[in-house]
């Protein structure tokens, strides 16, 4: 049986490409393995800080996926590139804010509360994110 660990985890995830990475995610998904697809998501989480334009190369990825769980975890975990890359994660979050899966647009508006709620976005910014949001909402009801 084939160990399904993420170790010797962190220089061995860094030493991927993001194709390989973005194909890791779709495996673990594959096999139902969960707890791992967290680590992973955590990890490229925390890239924000320490290697922000990989996490943002990354977040690009998912956010352009055409699998729902890649979509998903890049509206969940975007938050922490916008303290190192906003534009970058901008780019991201406005991508999501517009997906035409209205879960993950919720999930994206979600994460967008967050960012205001925790002054990380200005007031201005965050209306102008909203405005998006609605009229994404707006459109694909029509």
């Amino acid at each position: 049986m084939e160990d399904k660990t993420l170790a010797p985890q962190h220089e061995s995830l860094n030493a991927l490409s993001v194709d390989e990475l973005v194909q890791l995610r779709h495996a673990l998904i594959d096999d139902n393995s969960t707890q791992l697809l967290r680590k992973l998501d955590e990890h490229v989480r925390d890239l924000a800080t320490s290697n922000s334009g990989r996490a943002a190369d990354i977040f690009d990825a998912l956010a352009a996926s055409d699998t729902y769980d890649d979509r998903d975890a890049a509206a969940i975990y975007i938050g922490p590139l916008f303290s190192t890359l906003p534009d970058r994660a901008e780019t991201v979050l406005l991508t999501l804010l517009q997906d035409s899966d209205d879960n993950i647009r919720t999930t994206a508006f979600e994460t967008l509360e967050d960012l205001v709620e925790h002054d990380i976005l200005t007031v201005d910014d965050s209306a102008r994110l909203t405005r998006v949001f609605h009229t994404a909402n707006a459109t694909s009801t029509t």
